[in-house]
């Protein structure tokens, strides 16, 4: 499991997006209904990513008004 709090290397960050790829990749040949999975998981992924990215803006707003 990797710990995306961390911050991690480039070459660590670029064999993580490859075999998230990879995974991808081996989804998208398979069966329509593993297909929609794959489509809504990334759907809730993106939720999660704008959701984290909205926090971090907000800790900043608020660190440049104190």
């Amino acid at each position: 499991m990797v710990d995306v709090h961390v911050r991690h290397t480039e070459s660590q960050n670029e064999a993580l997006c490859l075999e998230i790829l990879s995974m991808m990749r081996r989804c998208l040949a398979q069966q329509a209904d593993i297909r929609l999975i794959l489509y809504e998981a990334s759907a809730a992924w993106k939720i999660c990513i704008q959701a984290e990215m909205l926090v971090i803006s907000k800790q900043l707003i608020c660190s440049v008004e104190l």
